[in-house]
């Protein structure tokens, strides 16, 4: 029972994921566009108009009702909050290999967050993607 609702939330957690990149995309092309400045603001304020029609039909007809994303929509939806998603998602794997580094010690982990969190940005981005790396020659990934 616990594993199938894990795998649905990694479902939601997935489908939410695929939802905000697509308005990430979009926006990127339409930023890209040159269209007159009016006009970028109206396709704007529609991509966040249709990701927010999107999340809903997922929530009503395959999430059963689920309100677990509905404090993020409630927001005033802006690029700042769909880059702060992308830079969280780029770095989840990082961060689950520095947790197996840690053997799953928590108090570890946390110390060594802490401590990759006080470098220099540049130093801080070269050891998260360094962990990534590991990551994926440790599981074969690269192959």
């Amino acid at each position: 029972m616990a594993q199938a609702r894990y795998r649905e939330e990694q479902e939601r957690n997935e489908q939410f994921a695929a939802l905000t990149a697509a308005t990430r995309a979009e926006l990127t092309r339409l930023y890209a566009s040159g269209m007159p400045m009016d006009a970028m603001r109206a396709a704007k304020t529609q991509a966040f108009a249709t990701l927010r029609a999107n999340h809903q039909r997922l929530k009503e007809k395959q999430w059963g009702g689920y309100a677990g994303y509905d404090r993020w929509f409630a927001q005033d939806l802006n690029n700042a909050h769909l880059a702060a998603l992308n830079t969280y998602r780029k770095y989840v794997p990082a961060f689950q290999a520095l947790l197996a580094q840690c053997h799953g010690d928590l108090p570890a982990f946390y110390a060594a967050v802490r401590e990759i969190g006080a470098l220099p940005e540049q130093t801080r981005l070269h050891r998260l993607r360094a962990l990534t790396a590991n990551r994926d020659v440790a599981s074969g990934a690269g192959d």
